[in-house]
């Protein structure tokens, strides 16, 4: 009898484990290129703490949507203490995005203390893109510099812009 409850819970273990990977899978499938990327070379380059480490240090959500005016909206927290480097990470983003063309309206936010946010916008897939590879993805791509400064994982919000006003009224 008692190899018969071995067995089964072997079984319940694989099946259990083959979620897990086809759980994972779907997951990095939904992130852009460069995450699933980011997250092989760590995993390949620095064994599974390291993967699991860095993974946790941003993570992005939602669809690339169809054509249209896209928007990166990123919730970041910053560890107790390092406050002011996650300051000086958004200033350096928002260095990057002045020479990017397609990156829109760009602004940085505190909520809190250490709760912090980016709103960018762009007029399309392509130009959020080119944003992503470029210097203010590059980044958040610094998995050294994340670790040391977020307390968790940057939380990178993929949106579709149904409208906007883009001017301040007269005064």
């Amino acid at each position: 009898m008692r190899s018969v409850n071995g067995r089964r819970q072997a079984d319940e273990e694989k099946s259990h484990t083959k979620q897990l990977e086809e759980e994972k899978g779907a997951h990095e499938e939904m992130m852009a290129p460069p995450v699933r990327w980011l997250l092989r070379e760590i995993s390949g380059a620095h064994g599974c703490n390291a993967k699991r480490q860095a993974a946790v240090k941003f993570q992005v959500v939602g669809d690339q949507g169809a054509e249209g005016r896209k928007a990166f909206f990123i919730e970041i927290e910053a560890r107790p203490g390092q406050e002011d480097a996650v300051v000086q990470m958004l200033r350096d983003i928002r260095a990057c995005v002045e020479d990017e063309p397609a990156t829109g309206p760009w602004f940085a936010v505190r909520f809190s203390t250490t709760r912090f946010g980016i709103f960018e916008a762009f007029p399309d897939l392509a130009g959020r893109q080119a944003h992503v590879d470029g210097g203010g993805g590059d980044i958040f791509r610094d998995i050294e510099r994340m670790n040391t400064i977020l307390n968790v994982a940057a939380r990178v919000h993929r949106v579709d812009v149904l409208m906007s006003k883009d001017r301040f009224a007269p005064l």
